[in-house]
């Protein structure tokens, strides 16, 4: 980056070829013994997909989430996909050290920005999501759990009039992944329909892309496809 012109190619090399231990040392080292700071640089020497991209390299994957996570609450509105793509189906341990980095990095709380930035119950969708109560994954499947949760679910959504979303966030939100997996092949399997397109079609858009965001945790390509897909309209939602 040092003179006419930067060699795109270069950064890429070195970049793109680090984990994130490797990441962190190499920025350390940049900034001290160039006296520059390596994240300034890249951004004044790139712009569009490319700065986005060796950006997220540079940061590595914590300090990533983070920053997408303020830039979604930053300015007029708020965008949920992108807090669902970082948020959603995380352990109990990663969601801790998201919130402790948010906190040393922008000295304030994760819980705080979500609350000022959102409402009604998108805002207590994402505070279950943020408490991290998560059941760990060493946990096991007890039939009589899932069918209760099923039956749970049922009665919160297709079971009544009305939808009580919030419930069934509540158990989405308390389940690992086996769980939520074993919970949506029972629910299709004792009502004949998926439940996906049972949330779908029963909840308002901002609750609806998190409630299914929830059931793809295990598959971040997944989560991301729900994001592409369901959060457009969010986004009508919002601006109607």
């Amino acid at each position: 980056m040092k003179g006419f012109g930067t060699d795109e190619r270069l950064l890429i090399s070195v970049l793109a070829t680090k984990d994130p231990l490797q990441m962190a040392v190499l920025r350390q080292t940049y900034n001290y013994t160039q006296s520059r700071n390596l994240i300034a640089d890249i951004a004044s020497e790139t712009s569009g997909y490319l700065e986005e991209t060796l950006l997220a390299l540079a940061r590595g994957p914590l300090a990533q989430d983070c920053h997408v996570l303020r830039e979604a609450m930053a300015g007029p509105g708020t965008k949920e996909e992108a807090l669902n793509d970082v948020l959603l189906g995380r352990s109990n341990a990663d969601m801790a050290a998201i919130k402790a980095h948010y906190q040393q990095t922008y000295k304030r709380s994760l819980e705080t920005d979500l609350k000022s930035e959102l409402s009604m119950k998108t805002e207590r969708h994402f505070l279950m999501v943020v408490a991290g109560n998560r059941a760990e994954n060493s946990a096991p499947l007890v039939p009589q759990q899932i069918d209760a949760d099923v039956q749970e679910i049922y009665k919160a959504t297709e079971g009544r009039t009305g939808t009580d979303e919030l419930l069934v966030c509540q158990i989405l939100t308390s389940r690992n992944d086996a769980q939520i997996g074993a919970i949506a092949r029972s629910y299709e399997q004792k009502f004949r329909r998926s439940l996906e397109t049972v949330i779908k079609s029963v909840s308002p858009p901002p609750v609806r892309c998190c409630a299914v965001g929830c059931m793809l945790t295990g598959d971040r390509s997944s989560r991301a496809t729900c994001s592409a897909r369901c959060c457009t309209s969010c986004a009508r939602a919002r601006t109607a």
